[in-house]
């Protein structure tokens, strides 16, 4: 059973949507109980699918494998509340601090640092990977379209990135490993960009691909 923090989202139900498909059980966590237990009896009745439940955020971080694709602006106090239900435990962190407006940016954190830099430092007891953040929730939704993107994984965790790494090929996105934490915020940054480019070309869906 795989448990989402803040599943009830666009993204979140993107990727509730995309397990299932892969034969994962997912719990969709909400701060709201009832809301996430109807979110996923939603999703049950779309995908035709008795493996989704739902229920708290707190019900969700109980599980040895959790995402988080909480908003930015709550994930810190979220996981502050929650860390000592994912100590030990490998938690997939997909949150990205944007700024909307004519132009989209990342807002950075204190002292400069990137969100995955901060939540690391608050789940100091957890396994944490920084993972699919330049993917779009909309291709994710939408199970007809192929993902073919390429996901950069930051993680100082050997067996996080392992975990990630089986989860993307099963959505058929290809992961690369970035090391070193000074990349996070390029890699946040890209998110942006990705949003950025969507905005003004209209019905795109952009991510990245590499090529070797």
């Amino acid at each position: 059973m795989i448990g989402i923090v803040g599943g009830t989202g666009d993204f979140g139900r993107g990727l509730t949507k995309r397990l299932l498909h892969a034969n994962y059980s997912v719990f969709i966590g909400s701060r709201s109980k009832e809301k996430g237990k109807r979110i996923a009896s939603e999703i049950s009745k779309e995908m035709g699918s008795s493996q989704v439940y739902g229920g708290s955020n707190e019900e969700a971080a109980k599980f040895n494998f959790v995402f988080v694709t909480l908003p930015a602006t709550s994930v810190i106090a979220t996981l502050s509340e929650l860390k000592p239900l994912l100590a030990n435990k490998i938690v997939v962190e997909t949150c990205v601090n944007l700024k909307f407006g004519k132009f989209i940016k990342v807002v950075e954190h204190k002292e400069g640092k990137s969100t995955y830099e901060v939540i690391r430092e608050v789940l100091d007891q957890s396994k944490v990977a920084s993972a699919l953040k330049t993917i779009s929730a909309h291709k994710l939704l939408d199970l007809n379209t192929k993902l073919e993107d390429s996901d950069f994984v930051m993680s100082t965790s050997d067996e996080a990135y392992e975990f990630v790494k089986e989860i993307d090929d099963h959505l058929g996105v290809k992961a690369f490993r970035v090391r070193g934490k000074f990349h996070a915020t390029t890699l946040e940054r890209m998110t942006a960009l990705a949003i950025q480019l969507n905005k003004e070309y209209n019905n795109s869906h952009f991510g990245y691909q590499v090529t070797q």
